[in-house]
């Protein structure tokens, strides 16, 4: 999933419900919702992909992304599992706690 004829599994791929590729409830992207939970996920945070599982050529320890983890919550909303997406968005740090993050990088300064 992460490319043509990969098994790897990538966060990007929730966008394809997002953006109406699909619809919101196809069998392929709950399924494809469900994969990203159990292989992705560290709750509430979501990886973009697994770093053992495909070779991007970058050097380094992955960390999540903010971005999937939001991506998640809205898949899991549109496809009509909201108590899910509650407790997801209820485990994220608030915006001020996030700001405060961001802040503590040289770039930001």
């Amino acid at each position: 999933m992460q490319h043509y004829g990969s098994d790897a599994v990538d966060a990007s791929a929730l966008l394809i419900s997002l953006t109406g590729f699909t619809a919101q409830t196809d069998p392929r992207i709950v399924h494809t919702i469900e994969r990203i939970q159990r292989e992705l996920m560290h709750e509430p945070h979501v990886y973009r992909y697994r770093e053992n599982a495909a070779d991007d050529g970058l050097k380094g320890v992955e960390g999540t992304f903010s971005i999937c983890s939001f991506w998640l919550v809205e898949a899991l909303t549109r496809a009509g599992r909201l108590e899910e997406a509650r407790q997801n968005l209820d485990q994220m740090p608030p915006r001020t706690e996030m700001r405060r993050e961001y802040q503590q990088w040289e770039c930001y300064e």
